[in-house]
């Protein structure tokens, strides 16, 4: 159930749905549950953020550092999460084996369009604590 309405959520916030319409799915929201899925996910999340390299681990950090925030609002966090399981599911709008890279332009958009919501909740702090995260797994930045 949790999963159905982040990912309703997330296709409200995509679509352009009023913010009444998404409080009066908002309420049947389960916290506790959202708050041990969220974690549990995010865990299982680094591996593949390794593979995919430094500029695709970015923001899946920033989205991961602001939907452990208790200071960001519930809902936003929920969004977040249905973006983010949006892009892991293999049900896809653009099928990826179909049209190859092309493929990845909705998981590329849907990504866009939730940091594009959360980024007054990117603080200096969450930035500070993805690069400190993307040196660990990568190595030092090269400075251009």
């Amino acid at each position: 159930m949790l999963i159905i309405l982040s990912l309703l959520l997330f296709a409200g916030l995509v679509t352009g749905k009023g913010p009444d319409w998404m409080k009066s799915k908002f309420k049947k929201v389960n916290i506790d549950q959202f708050r041990s899925s969220i974690k549990n996910f995010f865990s299982r999340l680094e591996p593949y953020a390794k593979k995919a390299g430094r500029a695709i681990a970015t923001p899946l950090l920033q989205l991961n550092y602001v939907a452990v925030d208790e200071k960001v609002p519930l809902m936003d966090r929920v969004v977040i999460f249905g973006c983010l399981l949006y892009v892991v599911l293999p049900v896809s709008l653009i099928p990826r084996k179909v049209f190859r890279l092309l493929g990845l332009l909705d998981e590329a958009a849907a990504l866009a369009i939730v940091i594009r919501h959360v980024r007054p909740n990117i603080t200096p702090d969450i930035h500070s604590k993805v690069k400190a995260t993307l040196n660990a797994w990568f190595g030092e930045e090269a400075a251009c």
